[in-house]
């Protein structure tokens, strides 16, 4: 059963450039990176160095602090470079794409019988842990703590920004399966929150508490949608994952392999081609943004992420994780 929510403050701002409704397979890309950045409080530990073949889903990197939170290559290839600054810290490790490795012998994981202990093992091994956040602090979850709920917000509000009812248009067995592994890591609601005037698949999944969000920008913001819904007290620690990151997961124990498809819209007043592109996390940013007319000059400033809380790349840049 849904729960309607009535957001009154906030601001839609409606910008032109929002992506149309056609999705294509980004072109070739060289080289993808991992930026160990992109996930805060984590210093690196690497486990491969200059040279190393990887396939995908081999580690490249550990937590320190940590050793169970692991991240894995998105691509076959070979690690041309691992970018240090000041006291060596790193930066970004570089993934130049090897099509030809030799692929694993996958198979699909059976959920039937695991508990939580269980799946976070799995989720720990298979390097999709990353994926699963925790509130308060925005942080990658510890995964010795159980979360009170889990929370996936179903729409973006943001202005211009993509609409996650076209990215999950061919991965909804992958997002429904992910759910069902993430019932098994609380003994809360796993909460999604779609757009009140939105007919979403979403109704038709078991396993989620659905509730509806109606008003403007920042109704699509996780953190507004747990204040609402349920809200954090001291002490409590609850999980947040995007949509699409539900599909990774749901993706790794339908088929075994660690696949990190990303689809990014590509939207903007100077973007002549406005649409969305599939690809993989860390991917070049050249090829996508080329094959949308996107003109690059000093007049254009890409952002990676939304209008209001994404950040400047270059046109040489990476997508981030």
């Amino acid at each position: 059963m849904s729960k309607d929510i009535k957001i009154r403050n906030g601001l839609t701002i409606n910008l032109k450039g929002a992506a149309n409704n056609i999705i294509k397979k980004t072109g070739p890309y060289k080289s993808v990176s991992l930026n160990p950045s992109n996930f805060h409080l984590i210093v690196p530990k690497m486990v491969v160095k200059v040279g190393d073949k990887v396939s995908k889903g081999d580690v490249v990197f550990h937590s320190k602090n940590d050793e169970r939170i692991k991240f894995c290559s998105p691509e076959d290839g070979v690690i041309a470079d691992i970018v240090r600054g000041a006291k060596r810290k790193i930066i970004e490790i570089i993934i130049n794409v090897n099509k030809k490795n030799d692929s694993k012998d996958l198979k699909p994981i059976s959920i039937d019988n695991l508990n939580a202990e269980n799946t976070k093992n799995i989720l720990l091994k298979s390097g999709c842990w990353p994926f699963i956040k925790q509130r308060p602090y925005d942080i990658i979850a510890n995964p010795s703590e159980n979360p009170k709920s889990i929370f996936i917000s179903g729409f973006n509000s943001a202005p211009i920004s993509a609409d996650l009812e076209i990215i999950l248009d061919d991965q909804k067995k992958e997002f429904e399966m992910g759910v069902n592994v993430l019932t098994k890591l609380t003994s809360g609601n796993v909460n999604v929150c779609i757009n009140k005037n939105s007919a979403s698949f979403f109704n038709n999944i078991n396993g989620i508490k659905l509730h509806k969000i109606d008003g403007p920008h920042p109704a699509g913001n996780v953190g507004v949608q747990i204040h609402h819904i349920d809200p954090i007290s001291s002490g409590d620690r609850v999980w947040i994952l995007g949509a699409e990151d539900v599909a990774i997961i749901g993706r790794y124990f339908t088929t075994g392999k660690y696949n990190p498809l990303r689809t990014v819209a590509v939207s903007g007043p100077p973007v002549k081609n406005p649409q969305y592109y599939k690809t993989i996390a860390g991917a070049e940013i050249k090829p996508i943004i080329e094959d949308a007319g996107l003109t690059v000059d000093s007049q254009v400033r890409i952002i990676n992420g939304d209008v209001l809380t994404g950040y400047k790349v270059e046109h040489d840049n990476y997508l981030g994780f």
